[in-house]
């Protein structure tokens, strides 16, 4: 019989797997970008690794039973938390925004973390199992993979020029020069911006930090805003199968990492495939004309133009001409992550994409953690006529009440 893997309290070196990410980071960078630019995207991922760390007692006892504890999504969880504070403090004046307020808040919510036995006991047990620094080691190098190369390709075209990039650098730019929220417009002299701009600030809180200049920053964010998804999404990937695993389906290890990557590219890039399809010049279009010959409404096929990619549903082919369409069509508009990544707009619907993730993370460790016991009660009281809504322990209300109550559900409601 093989023996079990033993965990980072019965074997410390294993912690020098927690290298790899750096390595592989350091090693494609250096190869593709150069020592200096690898050098910036490093300093980066440290930053976004510090919040992780800080708050990884909770987001081992919110994902509780992931078999990775929780590491990589601790690191948007922390981020969005102290986003949060220092966001509500500075707008009733009470912290400023700057480093020192940002790094008091992220020690703050580090003791919190640490400190409450709960949330300390649940981390040891979670770091207690088998593979989990093997897997903590994987979820962290998928996506500096994805970080690293991102920022690669975007080194091709880093010009802050275009679209709507002038609006969200000049966002960045007036919180980064400015201590204090809501932030001084950009263009009203002696007025504060009337714009949603909670996205941007997250990354202006991220530059401020990391001391990044801001042009490089400003890159390295739309990167992350790509990259941190793509992260998340393989970590729920693997969570889904988990939670398939503990209602008994048999799988092996590799297809936990195969989900995981499948929900990260078809979420992130494969979501964006219009251009592969429509433009002529591209191997997909021969596609289109194969399922023309077979009487298959592909609409036009020529002549792309890549914001087309945005207005595909209901558009081409014009929904109004599809004779099962009555009343009209549906004409809609969707910005997908990895188009924009490459217009390069670092808009609130893009640094949305992780506080979206986050939720269904907590909705996913949510159900996992609910016990079939507790449908087959509310479900044999509604049956038998039986429902107590007294307030005791054993009570419906009662047990109610705790579900909704349940601290991933609350953390999902404050996200």
């Amino acid at each position: 019989m093989a023996s079990k893997s033993k965990n980072i309290f019965q074997d410390p070196i294993k912690l020098v797997y927690m290298t790899v990410p750096v390595v592989l980071m350091l090693g494609i960078g250096t190869f593709t970008m150069g020592i200096d630019d690898t050098m910036q995207v490093l300093k980066w991922l440290l930053v976004l690794l510090i919040f992780g760390l800080a708050s990884l007692p909770l987001s081992s006892w919110l994902f509780k039973g992931s078999g990775s504890a929780g590491f990589f999504l601790s690191q948007p969880l922390g981020l969005l938390t102290v986003s949060l504070v220092v966001w509500e403090l500075s707008y009733i004046n009470i912290f400023k925004f700057n480093r020192v307020f940002i790094i008091i808040t992220l020690l703050l919510m580090a003791g919190v973390c640490y400190g409450l036995p709960v949330l300390r006991r649940n981390l040891v047990d979670s770091l207690s199992k088998e593979y989990v620094i093997e897997r903590i080691t994987l979820e962290e190098s998928v996506f500096s993979v994805a970080l690293v190369l991102l920022c690669y390709f975007k080194g091709f075209l880093p010009d802050i020029n275009g679209q709507e990039k002038f609006m969200d650098y000049g966002f960045i730019m007036s919180m980064l020069r400015g201590t204090r929220l809501p932030a001084n417009d950009i263009w009203l002299s002696g007025y504060t911006i009337n714009y949603y701009y909670f996205g941007q600030y997250i990354y202006a809180l991220l530059i401020k930090l990391s001391g990044i200049k801001s042009s490089i920053g400003y890159n390295i964010a739309m990167c992350s805003a790509i990259a941190v998804p793509f992260g998340m999404c393989y970590s729920i990937g693997c969570m889904l199968v988990e939670t398939a695993r503990d209602y008994g389906m048999r799988c092996s290890r590799i297809i936990r990492t195969l989900c995981g990557l499948l929900c990260a590219f078809t979420t992130i890039i494969f979501g964006n495939s219009h251009s592969f399809f429509y433009d002529e010049t591209s191997f997909g279009n021969k596609f289109l004309a194969l399922f023309s010959k077979m009487g298959i409404n592909v609409g036009k096929t020529t002549d792309f133009f890549y914001p087309e990619s945005t207005r595909y549903i209901g558009y081409n082919p014009d929904s109004k001409m599809l004779p099962w369409i009555k009343n009209g069509g549906d004409y809609t508009i969707e910005e997908f992550p990895f188009y924009s990544y490459l217009v390069g707009d670092l808009h609130a619907h893009v640094a949305s994409s992780m506080v979206v993730l986050l939720i269904l993370a907590l909705c996913v460790a949510y159900i996992r953690s609910l016990s079939g016991k507790t449908y087959e009660f509310a479900n044999n009281s509604r049956t038998q006529g039986l429902v107590n809504f007294s307030t005791s322990k054993n009570g419906f209300l009662f047990r109610e009440l705790k579900m909704l109550l349940d601290p991933r559900l609350v953390a999902a409601a404050i996200t």
